[in-house]
C-alpha cells in the first residue's frame, strides 16, 4: 500500500512486509458476535494486542516513500496534494460509498451512520480511515517541513518523531489501532520514522533509525504503563528494518503487489461472507477463523491482481 508521491522501488521485501501487516489487520477484523463463542472472539482481542502496530507499519511504509520532501520546497504544494487526494481521498470515497450501499441493502446500517462516519472521517468500514488519515499526515507533514529551511529539516523531524512518539503515550486510547483522531499522534510519529529511515539511507549513517526502534523495545520491555504502545511500534519498526536489510540483498527484487486492494477489499463485505458460508458448510471455531483470513486474502489478492491486469488504471483505486 503506497501513499502520494512514493518513490517507485522494486523492493520486494518491503511489500512482503506490507503483506504481513495486511495479515495482521485482516485478523483483528475478524471478531463477530454472531459468528464467533465469546472465547473466540476474545481470543482474537488477545492476539490483536500484540500485531495492532500494522496500521503504523503502513504509515512508516508511507513515510519512506514519500518523496514530496525536496529542494522544490512549498512551490510543489498544489501537485503534491492533488496527486494524495487522487491516491487516498478518491478510493476512500467510492470503497465507502460502495460499502455503504450494500450494507443498507443488507440492512446492516443506516443513512444516519453512513453520514456520520464521513463526517468523522471513518467512512463505511472499520478500515477507510486510514485513508483520509494518510492523507492528513503526508500533507500537514508536507506543508510544514517545507516552510523550514532546508538545513533544519532533517534535525526537525528527528525531534518532531521524539515529540509525536511521546505525545502518543499520555492519550487516553490504549490500542495502537484504529479510528480515534488522539491515534493520529501515533501515525505521525510512524509517518516521520518512515521518512527518517528514507534520509538515513541517502545521508545519514544507515542503521541509526533503526538502533532507535531497538531502544525502543528494550524501553518498552522494562515499562509497565507504556508497553503495549512502544511495543506496538517497535514491532511495525523491526518487521520494516528487517525488510529493509534484506532489500540490500539479492531476495526478492520483483515487486509483490496486492497488499494495498486486499486491505480495501477484506472487510466489512469479504471477510464476513466468507466466514457465514464457512458455517453454513459445518466449518466453525479455529478452523473458521482462520480458513475465513486465508481465503479473504487470497480472494482479495486474486481480485487486485486481475483488476490490475484487465485495467492497469484501477491500481491507483487499489492503493497499488
Amino acid at each position: 500500500m503506497r501513499g502520494a508521491g512514493e518513490i517507485k522501488r522494486p523492493f520486494g521485501t518491503i511489500d512482503l512486509v506490507r503483506h504481513i501487516f495486511i495479515l495482521f489487520v485482516i485478523f483483528q477484523h475478524m471478531t463477530s458476535t454472531s459468528r464467533y463463542a465469546p472465547e473466540m472472539n476474545e481470543f482474537i482481542g488477545d492476539v490483536s494486542v500484540y500485531i495492532d502496530g500494522a496500521v503504523a507499519g503502513f504509515f512508516m511504509v508511507s513515510g519512506y516513500f514519500a518523496n514530496a520532501f525536496d529542494e522544490n520546497g512549498i512551490a510543489r504544494l498544489g501537485t503534491f496534494a492533488r496527486r494524495a487526494f487522487v491516491r487516498l481521498i478518491v478510493p476512500f470515497l467510492l470503497f465507502s460509498l460502495l460499502y455503504g450501499a450494500i450494507l443498507l441493502l443488507l440492512g446492516k446500517t443506516t443513512p444516519g451512520a453512513i453520514l456520520l462516519g464521513f463526517a468523522l472521517f471513518q467512512g463505511v468500514g472499520p478500515q477507510m480511515y486510514f485513508l483520509p488519515y494518510l492523507f492528513l499526515v503526508q500533507t500537514g507533514s508536507y506543508i510544514v517541513l517545507n516552510l523550514v529551511p532546508t538545513d533544519y529539516r532533517k534535525p526537525l523531524i528527528a525531534a518532531a518523531f521524539a515529540a509525536f512518539l511521546g505525545l502518543s503515550l499520555i492519550t487516553p486510547v490504549v490500542i495502537s489501532t484504529g479510528p480515534s483522531p488522539y491515534l493520529l499522534l501515533f501515525y505521525e510519529a510512524a509517518f516521520l520514522f518512515g521518512l527518517l529511515l528514507s534520509m538515513s539511507e541517502r545521508q545519514w549513517p544507515r542503521a541509526w533509525p533503526c538502533l532507535i526502534a531497538l531502544a525502543i523495545n528494550l524501553v518498552a520491555l522494562a515499562s509497565v504503563d507504556a508497553a503495549g504502545r512502544l511495543f506496538d511500534f517497535a514491532l511495525a519498526a523491526a518487521l520494516f528494518c528487517a525488510a529493509l536489510a534484506l532489500a540490500r540483498g539479492p531476495w526478492l527484487k520483483r515487486r509483490l503487489p496486492g497488499s494495498g486492494g486486499i486491505y480495501l477489499l477484506h472487510t466489512p463485505v469479504l471477510n464476513y461472507a466468507i466466514s457465514t458460508v464457512l458455517l453454513a458448510l459445518g466449518v466453525g471455531g479455529f478452523a473458521n477463523l482462520f480458513g475465513a483470513l486465508a481465503l479473504t486474502y487470497a480472494s482479495a489478492l486474486a481480485a487486485t491482481l486481475l483488476a490490475i491486469r484487465l485495467w492497469p488504471r484501477s491500481r491507483v483505486l487499489l492503493l497499488e
